[in-house]
């Protein structure tokens, strides 16, 4: 009895595993595909709202930031940059690390340099991107996949958009 007993409850706790280990596997494959299929398309239907008007409202929220990036772009003349929101921000001036952190927690998850353009992203897919760029030198900015941009209040500085499949079409 005790013997049939023990065999029934083997099977039960078996089978539990089994089950256990199927919820676990539909969960990671669930998880992965929301992840890489979800967050990627889902991320183009439900962009944050960045618009020209956003964009400006911005600018002049964060003036003395923006500014301050670039004038450490300008004074030590740099032609490559690239910040994330994940990699350690490497500046010679307080001021602009500061500057730079501070437009990264309001949401830039880039700031770089694209030939004569210094750039501030605020939205990305795999695609496309918005967000502020300024001009270096003063001249048309400049980015490889620039389908719209907006002049800001401010000389040289505008909001854009770039967009790869666009362009390509376009180009």
């Amino acid at each position: 009895m005790i013997k049939e007993l023990f065999k029934v409850i083997k099977k039960i706790a078996l089978s539990s595993l089994i089950a256990l280990l199927i919820a676990a596997i539909v969960l990671i494959i669930w998880y992965g595909a929301f992840m890489m299929l979800g967050g990627l398309f889902l991320g183009g239907v439900f962009e944050p709202a960045m618009t020209p008007d956003i964009a400006q409202s911005d600018y002049d929220e964060y003036r003395e930031q923006f500014a301050a990036v670039a004038q450490y772009v300008e004074d030590n003349d740099i032609d490559e940059l690239y910040i994330t929101e994940y990699a350690d921000i490497d500046m010679s001036y307080d001021n602009a690390a500061e500057a730079a952190e501070r437009l990264i927690d309001a949401g830039y998850e880039t700031i770089g340099i694209e030939k004569n353009t210094l750039y501030f992203q605020k939205y990305a897919t795999l695609d496309c991107g918005k967000g502020i760029m300024y001009s270096i030198d003063g001249g048309a900015p400049y980015m490889q996949f620039l389908t719209y941009q907006e002049a800001l209040s401010e000389q040289d500085w505008y909001y854009y958009e770039d967009d790869y499949n666009e362009w390509r079409e376009r180009n």
